[in-house]
């Protein structure tokens, strides 16, 4: 037997569900229309295979991704890149997450806005991130 309070509750927690729905559905579908979410996707996979790849790498090496990324925002935490949208900060609806493997007791934690480019500097087997602005225009 369901009582009064129960309906009550049941009711208010599907009434917070779609309100939280409809408030996101069209930030989603407008981040899928301006095709957002594919540069985010691409940007967040290249990065995390080009960290495996130095991680692979047997010497120092630096690399410089240089894909602008005007709007978003990088950020690495763990084992993770997550590129987002900087002006929704961590609000945004569909952010791009992609998992790279480090060796030993190595965490990443770095937090980059608006990159024109990414610098990746690897000194014996640590990895240095850092944002990179001197571009070479070609």
């Amino acid at each position: 037997m369901i009582k009064r309070g129960q309906l009550v509750l049941k009711f208010i927690i599907i009434l917070i569900i779609s309100v939280v729905l409809v408030l996101f559905f069209p930030a989603i579908g407008e981040i899928y229309g301006k095709r957002e979410i594919y540069k985010k996707t691409i940007a967040a996979r290249e990065i995390a295979l080009l960290i495996d790849t130095l991680y692979a790498y047997p010497f120092d090496a630096t690399v410089y991704y240089e894909k602008d990324l005007t709007g978003l925002a990088v950020e690495f935490s763990e084992q993770n890149v997550m590129v987002y949208d900087a002006r929704l900060k961590n609000f945004d609806p569909a952010p791009a997450k992609y998992h790279f493997s480090v060796t030993g007791a190595t965490t990443i934690k770095v937090k980059i806005e608006n990159p024109k480019a990414i610098k990746f500097e690897k000194l014996k087997n640590k990895l240095i991130i850092s944002k990179y602005e001197n571009i070479k225009e070609y």
